[in-house]
């Protein structure tokens, strides 16, 4: 509050209307809630919680806290100690800063209680808090004795923000520059998108915030006769990074932006010459599919930055002294040596391999048992408990009704198959691998080493990067307690919420995240057992950092990789078993170079200008309709002036309402559309209506899901829309999402002999007489179509559920060299018949370049359509300048991606769309036969028997007019 003339006072702000100001009552007596700040701690002490109180003629002044004397209040008769702004007293000055900003002055408390208080009330409008008069009471936000005080310290706290930030919007002649908080706070945005990363050190966005909320303008000094700057500048911003990290967002350290830039400057030697892998059989290098340097760095910012209980993989950071812990970089050397170490023993463990899971490797009486999932050489998975410690107790219970199988296995097609378990009922024992006829022997039961003759509660073999390391039930366990569900259910941060690591441990190998996840595991492992190791007076962070730079011939470097082996294998740095990997970390160490001098960061670019300026002091934000629908929508093209064909454009004005629509009818829809249990699936709803706004919106550039055009009012246009949708979720559901499938699965089958079932296993190039990878382009558009690669390795994900075994198995395809040719599954048998060629219809006896099987919602097939996907939504796309929704797959090098990766549940929906626009949409007589069936001119069998036709020549016609009749009636789409 502020003094005028002798009799009188005003607001603290000369722009607060009169209509909102508190009046200052100078009779006011109160005091500050009291926090645990003001203790009674005299070594510490801090002065005493604000008052404001008449003056009177025994108190005139007001004293003056004194922390050189114990931390004594003096009360001054004889002379006046004034603040900095000249006060002696403090007679009505009760208006000091309360709630989460700690909001302050007359004209701010008022604003609160004519639009939340009893002036609210008093008027006859809407009020949060009837009988609550902030003008009489301001000190009701804080007190404890209020029940309502902790709301109001966040509301009070959250309509300021509204009032005076998000509403700031300058003027050229003001002084700021024309400073406008919506404008500004997307500028920002769009840079840290780019970036991740918020500049510590010089003035930015988060600057002029404070600077707004502290002294109301966005360049402090605002009040050049008493200038200051803007408390805690530091620190907000250091807060900032903390709050982003809590709710999601990829902030870049500057100790991990420093990393990215060296390792970014090594890429090309990292794919090239370290992620690659080995064939046993002709020892031939190719680059690895399941380990690539960007799910490394994206890994390792994670771990880097965000970190397990509070300890984080090391790159030469160090902290801050703050509250928010900011790491920055202060030994590069050693961070690059603790980088090439892991990746040293991950090469080793996994990545010559191309290998996730743990493979059957001892071969105990001549055979490979298959009850080595339960346990090799002598070690019992699912007896391996915490019992050290802090972990005493953190192992996942042992669940013997589990069912699981690998994903991996070794790149040999003479090897045994993939690990698995399942409960004595499914499987009443386990017998062998059969390498002369590259088949499993389950005529008898066989046992491991340790006796095991089934694999019952075996499903705790290695996983990830540290593959042979990271096993048994205490692991899991653990990594469940400190990134997964339970960490979550505890209460704690969990950067993998929703992944139960003791239900599921396969989702380290085969789960939308899990190209990360295999990285993951083995930091997490890292961090625990290696970074932390101190035993004996060897320290690892001590022998890092007396590592010489520019000398691996130092026998140090010997020494220390002998020592983190037998760490890594037996928890002590001396052991018998200890592997000296010095080759493996020279050739590290030559693609990082013999410099550790750190490279100069780019910095970010501007961002773009904005399509359209928002208004100058919006009274009201947008709110989110649907809730399933984006926070924003991408930037669309504009529709041409030409009668243009309907489904070349965005229908901007439909795309909310038929969202809405569909959400109006969502249970009924969900339970009679969508796979039971499917809502956190690969098939589910959620995925369904966020990808249908996204591509109806525009995100494919040039590429728009029809979903009804022009008025949303002119039902006709809206039902044509929704008949679209109708068509394209029967053939999604036809074609396989019913079941829960995303790979395409081996269905056709040959009877040579007129009596038994043999299914091809070169299906995988092609069923009922097709050749994936001859389906081409026209040539208009061959220059978009993927070249096949002959060495490309890529395995289907395999069927879980307890019939699974009665199936053929998942899909694959390799080069000739590791499967010189394939045989058939013979059905009622169940067994795999490998001793000779089997061809498929098309004449196919080898796999080699068959990795284009159908995936997705629409089963996306062929060389064209994988490099439509690439050109339109995949890497191609960005790097011709195109918008892309998925910038970093490749779906000519990755196609699994899009039933394995980390980004499935949308790719599933997003490649099933782009087909259908392609294939279906692209017709041009298409919108002749929606305009027919809407007004009654064709039945519903007439339009699906079109849309079959198109699809696949009529072959599944009667079951997706099923399909299209059950969407339609869930729908409540009135049509013949």
């Amino acid at each position: 509050q502020r003094r005028v003339g002798s009799n009188g006072y005003m607001s603290d702000n000369d722009f607060c209307e009169k209509v909102y100001t508190c009046d200052v009552d100078a009779d006011m007596t109160m005091t500050a809630e009291a926090n645990h700040y003001y203790g009674t701690d005299q070594r510490n002490p801090f002065p005493p919680p604000l008052q404001c109180y008449p003056r009177s003629v025994d108190e005139p002044y007001t004293g003056y806290f004194d922390p050189r004397d114990g931390g004594s209040v003096e009360i001054s008769r004889t002379r006046a100690v004034p603040s900095s702004i000249g006060r002696t007293d403090v007679e009505g000055c009760c208006w000091w800063g309360r709630g989460a900003l700690h909001t302050k002055g007359t004209c701010s408390m008022g604003k609160f209680n004519y639009y939340f208080g009893a002036k609210a009330a008093q008027d006859g409008r809407s009020s949060r808090y009837t009988a609550v008069n902030f003008c009489a009471n301001p000190q009701a936000v804080c007190s404890s004795n209020n029940p309502q005080s902790k709301e109001m310290r966040w509301m009070l706290a959250l309509f300021d923000w509204v009032d005076r930030v998000q509403h700031y919007n300058g003027n050229d002649s003001g002084g700021d520059g024309g400073w406008n908080y919506i404008e500004q706070s997307v500028h920002f945005l769009e840079n840290f998108r780019k970036s991740n990363f918020i500049d510590m050190d010089n003035n930015h966005f988060i600057d002029e915030v404070g600077s707004v909320l502290d002294q109301g303008c966005p360049s402090a000094p605002c009040d050049l006769s008493n200038p200051s700057r803007v408390h805690k500048a530091q620190t907000r911003k250091g807060n900032y990074v903390s709050a982003a990290k809590a709710i999601g967002l990829p902030v870049k350290s500057p100790a991990l932006r420093a990393m990215e830039t060296q390792l970014d400057a090594y890429k090309k030697g990292i794919d090239d010459v370290l992620m690659q892998s080995t064939s046993p059989v002709d020892g031939s290098s190719r680059n690895s599919y399941r380990y690539r340097y960007f799910d490394f760095i994206q890994a390792l910012g994670l771990m880097v930055d965000v970190g397990v209980e509070k300890s984080y993989f090391y790159i030469g950071q160090d902290y801050q002294p703050t509250r928010t812990e900011v790491a920055t970089m202060t030994d590069l050397k050693s961070g690059i040596f603790n980088v090439a170490l892991f990746l040293t023993q991950a090469i080793v463990n996994s990545i010559r391999e191309d290998a996730c899971d743990e493979h059957n490797t001892q071969i105990v009486n001549g055979r490979h048992p298959v009850s080595n999932s339960c346990g090799q050489y002598g070690i019992s998975y699912q007896d391996l408990v915490c019992t050290d410690g802090n972990d005493n107790g953190k192992e996942c219970p042992l669940d013997l009704s589990m069912s699981l199988t690998a994903v991996t296995k070794a790149l040999d097609h003479r090897a045994p198959r993939q690990f698995q378990c399942a409960p004595q009922s499914q499987l009443p024992y386990s017998g062998f691998w059969d390498v002369d006829n590259m088949e499993e022997n389950t005529n008898t039961a066989f046992a491991n080493q340790l006796g095991r003759t089934n694999v019952e509660g075996c499903c705790w073999w290695g996983r990830g990067i540290f593959r042979h390391i990271n096993r048994g039930r205490c692991f899991f366990g653990r990594l469940d307690h400190a990134v997964g569900k339970r960490a979550a259910m505890n209460g704690r941060p969990s950067l993998y919420p929703d992944t139960d690591f003791c239900a599921n441990p396969e989702a380290v190998c085969s789960s939308e995240d899990s190209d990360e996840l295999q990285w993951i595991v083995g930091m997490f492992h890292w961090i625990d057992a290696v970074q932390s190791y101190n035993e004996d007076g060897w320290s690892f962070m001590d022998k890092l950092k007396e590592l010489p730079a520019g000398d691996v011939a130092d026998i140090r470097f010997n020494k220390m990789l002998i020592a983190v082996d037998c760490i890594m294998k037996t928890g002590n740095h001396r052991c018998e078993v200890g592997i000296d990997s010095i080759d493996t970390l020279v050739e590290v160490l030559e693609v990082f170079g013999d410099k550790y001098e750190q490279v100069a960061l780019n910095a970010p670019t501007l961002s773009p200008t904005l399509t359209a300026r928002p208004s100058a002091s919006p009274t009201n934000f947008p709110t989110v309709t649907p809730t399933l629908e984006p926070t924003g929508s991408p930037t669309s093209s504009s529709a041409p002036t030409a009668s243009p064909n309907i489904f070349d454009y965005p229908s901007t004005e439909n795309i909310n309402a038929v969202v809405a629509d569909i959400q109006r009818n969502s249970q009924t829809f969900i339970s009679t559309v969508f796979p039971a249990g499917s809502t956190g699936e690969l098939f589910s709803f959620n995925g369904f209506a966020e990808v249908l706004f996204d591509i109806a919106s525009g995100s494919v550039e040039g590429k728009y899901f029809y979903v009804g055009h022009g008025r949303t009012t002119n039902r006709n246009l809206r039902k044509r829309g929704m008949v679209n949708i109708a068509a394209f979720l029967a053939h999604a559901k036809t074609n396989g999402f019913q079941n829960n499938n995303c790979d395409e699965r081996n269905v056709d089958f040959l009877m040579p002999d007129e009596t038994t079932r043999k299914y091809p296993l070169s299906n995988s190039c092609g069923q009922y007489g097709d050749s994936y990878q001859d389906e081409r382009c026209g040539v208009s558009e061959s220059f978009m179509e993927c070249a096949p690669d002959k060495n490309m390795l890529v395995s289907a994900v395999p069927g879980t559920d307890d019939t699974s075994y009665k199936n053929p198995p998942a899909f694959f395809c390799g080069p000739k060299a590791y499967f010189p040719f394939m045989g058939y599954f013979e059905a009622g048998t169940f067994a795999i018949i490998n001793d000779e060629p089997f061809s498929n219809r098309a004449g196919r006896t080898n796999i080699e370049s068959c990795c284009w099987w159908g995936r997705g919602s629409a089963q996306v097939k062929g060389v064209c359509m994988y490099g439509k996907l690439n050109y339109y939504i995949g890497a191609r796309a960005k790097e011709e300048g195109r918008k892309s929704m998925f910038p970093d797959i490749d779906f000519c090098k990755r196609p699994q991606e899009i039933c394995s990766g980390k980004h499935s549940t949308r790719l599933t929906w997003a490649s099933g769309m782009v087909n259908w626009i392609e294939n279906i949409q692209s017709n041009f007589d298409y919108g002749d036969y929606l305009d027919r069936i809407v007004s009654g001119e064709i039945e519903r069998a007439d339009f699906i028997s079109y849309v079959s036709d198109k699809l696949d020549g009529g072959r599944n016609k009667k079951e997706r007019l099923i399909n299209f009749n059950l969407i339609i009636e869930s729908l409540a789409i009135s049509i013949n």
